[in-house]
């Protein structure tokens, strides 16, 4: 993990701490995607959600990579605010706002591409358990 990436997790606990448990979890579930997406492995990424369905934009991405001959190298996703709006024993609705750290990416023929940064993003997350673990059941 980079300093960006090490700096996005420390403002993303801070944050998740301030937002209660379920932001906690969705810290992890960032982390276990990230991992998923570096290591370019299906599987892994598929495990972050709920529903394999609700994986399938990543799956586009990580996909779309390929095919250009790129492998994802860093990347961080910094948890900038997080507030719980609905919670029981088995799901979370979570108002978020994120923002996608600086991501680097390696071509077939060895060059290093850093794409461009982005902004910060307002989206609702579902949270559900799935077999005792927290798992991304929807993004809005």
């Amino acid at each position: 993990m980079d300093v960006w990436g090490i700096a996005a997790w420390i403002v993303s606990l801070v944050s998740a701490a301030v937002g209660g448990p379920p932001c906690t979890e969705l810290v992890a579930l960032d982390l276990e995607r990230t991992r998923a997406l570096v290591s370019t492995d299906p599987a892994a990424l598929t495990r972050v959600y709920a529903d394999p369905r609700a994986a399938a934009a990543d799956l586009t991405l990580l996909e779309q990579y390929r095919d250009r001959g790129w492998l994802l190298r860093g990347s961080s996703m910094a948890l900038l605010g997080c507030v719980v709006l609905t919670s029981d024993d088995t799901s979370a609705r979570l108002d978020v706002v994120d923002r996608l750290g600086p991501t680097r990416v390696r071509g077939d023929d060895g060059t290093a591409v850093r794409l461009p940064r982005d902004l910060p993003s307002r989206r609702t997350i579902d949270l559900e358990q799935v077999d005792g673990r927290w798992r991304i059941a929807g993004v809005a």
